[in-house]
């Protein structure tokens, strides 16, 4: 718990909490609309897994961040959420890894 604090550079024990829980509950809805979101372009067990994970890559995975935000937004977290992505998204651009190794 002190390591994320000092890492995300939080204060209060209250926000440390509230970021949690801000996570948790966009975990769980995303988990919650995968299925719809299968069943809406008629996926089920039968459909290959490359597909089923194409799918998921391509359509949950973006969903989860915007649904993150969401989430941030009502909570009042939304600045640390943004932040948050930012560096998230830094960590896959192109040519970051051969920086690192060269």
């Amino acid at each position: 718990m002190d390591y994320f604090r000092a890492k995300w550079g939080i204060t209060g024990i209250f926000r440390f909490w509230l970021i949690i829980f801000i996570f948790a509950v966009s975990g769980t809805t995303t988990l919650l609309i995968k299925e719809p979101v299968y069943n809406l372009f008629g996926i089920d067990e039968s459909t290959p897994s490359w597909l089923r994970t194409g799918i998921y890559l391509i359509m949950i995975i973006p969903g989860y961040f915007m649904i993150l935000m969401v989430y941030a937004a009502v909570f009042g977290e939304f600045r640390f959420f943004r932040d948050f992505i930012r560096k998230m998204a830094d960590l896959f651009k192109p040519g970051r890894l051969s920086k690192k190794l060269f």
